[in-house]
C-alpha cells in the first residue's frame, strides 16, 4: 500500500500509519511536509484523530474526581484528628495546672534571689559610699595626719 494516493494526498492507509504511530521517520517527515501546505488533508488528519480518539475523555475525568475527593475526605480527616489531639492535649495541660504551677513557682523563685542579690549591692554599696566619705572628708584626714592617728 502507498502512503499517497494518485492525486497526491495522503491515503488512508498512510493516516493510519502516523496515527498507530507505525509510520518510518521518511513517512513522519513527509506527511509533516505535506501536512504544512495541503488544507485538505490537515483537515482529514484532524478528521481522523477525533475517531481514533485514545483516551475517553469522561471516563479519565471522573476517574480523577474520584480519587480527589477520596483523597480530600482523608486529608480533612487527618487535619481534624491531628486537631483534635493538639486541643485536648492542651487542655489536659491546662487543666492540670502545668502551666500556672511552673509560672508561679518561678516567680516565687526568681523573687527571693532577687531579694537577696538586691541585699548584697545595697551592702556593698554602702560601704563603698562610707569609706569614699571618709575619703574625702579632709578636715578629718588631717586631724588624724596631724594628731599621729593614721
Amino acid at each position: 500500500m502507498d502512503f499517497f494516493n494518485e492525486d497526491g494526498h495522503i491515503s488512508q492507509y498512510g493516516f493510519e500509519k502516523i496515527i498507530k504511530g507505525t509510520a518510518s521517520e521518511l513517512e513522519r517527515l513527509e506527511f509533516s511536509e505535506h501536512i504544512d501546505f495541503c488544507e485538505k488533508c490537515f483537515n482529514k488528519y484532524l478528521e481522523e484523530v477525533e475517531k481514533n480518539e485514545l483516551i475517553p475523555y469522561k471516563s479519565v475525568k471522573q476517574e480523577v474526581i474520584a480519587k480527589t475527593v477520596g483523597k480530600k475526605k482523608k486529608i480533612q480527616v487527618d487535619r481534624y484528628f491531628r486537631f483534635a489531639v493538639a486541643a485536648s492535649f492542651t487542655m489536659v495541660l491546662w487543666f492540670s495546672g502545668a502551666f500556672n504551677a511552673s509560672w508561679a513557682q518561678r516567680d516565687v523563685y526568681n523573687q527571693d534571689v532577687f531579694d537577696r542579690k538586691s541585699e548584697k549591692i545595697m551592702k556593698i554599696s554602702d560601704d563603698f559610699f562610707s569609706d569614699v566619705n571618709k575619703f574625702l572628708d579632709f578636715d578629718n584626714l588631717k586631724g588624724e595626719i596631724i594628731n599621729g592617728k593614721k
